[in-house]
């Protein structure tokens, strides 16, 4: 493309926009000119997800950024599978992360196993996931409620907070235990939103 394209540049960033959730044409867009590079990494950057099993994009991704200190503040989303005890690498590198999705792999709950982040990783959430407002929790199973609860509250900030399709494999729980659970969510949670689209088996405690 010339300096001087034919088309105004507004309609060209129209159509960049467009063209935000495909991948392969904004690397093109990017490519093309030095004037729609920019608005072309902004748009590819904005949204990472990822969806390999191993995990090792996640550990290439943060390598990546750790040489490429200029993307850093485009990214604003992270998506991951059950591989989210790796996603706490990039936190520290992303200063303007505000959302995460963690994905689980089965849509059938009946073979999902039993899902849970460690007592160390859940601290660095906690210590560096503190700009994240928004989570969403897709397709999960946690062993019981009060797993399920630690999950939440390793995110000390989130406003606005989704759950599809959750399983609990136990749902015994004390009352003990449910005050106990109740009071650290109305104390350490405000949401301002919460989306529930299927229903979640722990509803069998309250």
């Amino acid at each position: 493309m010339s300096d001087s394209p034919r088309l105004p540049w507004e309609v060209i960033e129209r159509i960049i926009s467009s063209s935000s959730e495909d991948r392969e044409t904004l690397h093109s867009f990017s490519l093309t000119c030095k004037q729609l590079r920019p608005r072309s990494l902004c748009l590819m950057f904005a949204n990472v997800v990822f969806r390999f099993e191993e995990g090792a994009d996640i550990l290439a991704f943060r390598d990546f950024l750790d040489v490429s200190p200029p993307l850093r503040p485009l990214v604003r989303s992270i998506g991951t599978n059950h591989h989210a005890h790796l996603a706490f690498h990039l936190l520290r590198l992303l200063p303007n992360l505000t959302q995460m999705s963690i994905t689980g792999d089965s849509v059938d709950s009946s073979r999902r196993l039993a899902w849970s982040l460690s007592q160390p990783v859940l601290a660095c959430y906690r210590a560096l996931g503190t700009r994240i407002e928004t989570l969403h929790l897709v397709r999960l199973s946690f062993p019981n409620l009060q797993e399920f609860c630690r999950m939440l509250l390793a995110f000390t900030s989130i406003k606005t907070l989704s759950c599809q399709w959750l399983k609990l494999h136990s749902t015994s729980c004390t009352s003990t235990q449910r005050a106990q659970i109740k009071q650290s969510l109305s104390q350490q949670l405000h949401l301002s939103m919460l989306e529930v689209k299927a229903v979640l088996h722990f509803l069998m405690c309250s």
